[in-house]
């Protein structure tokens, strides 16, 4: 309840909250192109997520494939 009270009372006193400075993180490889290949994430051993590229889709298809031990 106090943190509630304190946010009103900030907004009463008209003060701008902080901006908080941008975070950018460079990636360890070039990005994949989407718009053409579609994207496919490997969710763990037996499960894997395809969504194909936006031009490609017919309505909103994903296809999820899941994967059989071979013993």
């Amino acid at each position: 309840m106090l943190a509630g009270g304190m946010v009103v009372f900030d907004k009463l006193l008209g003060r701008k909250p902080k901006q908080d400075a941008a975070v950018v993180i460079e990636a360890s490889s070039d990005p994949i192109d989407i718009d053409n290949d579609g994207i496919t994430v490997e969710l763990n051993d037996q499960l894997t997520v395809h969504s194909p590229a936006p031009s490609k889709r017919i309505g909103s298809s994903r296809i999820v494939k899941k994967r059989h031990r071979t013993q």
